[in-house]
């Protein structure tokens, strides 16, 4: 299980707040992490990207601000 998914299962409240939680989380990891969580990212949400939804909008804004998250501390050398 990923690390998004025990956040997620863990938490009752606010989903915005719970995504927070995760993304202060991504920016601590390793890149070597980050590349794995990314693909962990990408396994979850495989299933759902073949139908057009705006679960699977949402789905993509949160990677591409975890890609733009992981390239940016790539550029700072982390």
């Amino acid at each position: 299980m990923s690390e998004i998914d025990e956040i997620l299962a863990g938490y009752n409240f606010d989903e915005e707040a719970v995504w927070g939680l995760y993304k202060e989380k991504f920016l601590r990891r390793s890149a070597l992490d980050r590349d794995a969580e990314l693909k962990a990212f990408d396994a979850f949400a495989e299933d759902k990207m073949s139908t057009p939804s705006r679960e699977v909008a949402d789905l993509l804004c949160r990677k591409r601000e975890l890609l733009d998250m992981h390239g940016m501390l790539r550029k700072l050398g982390r």
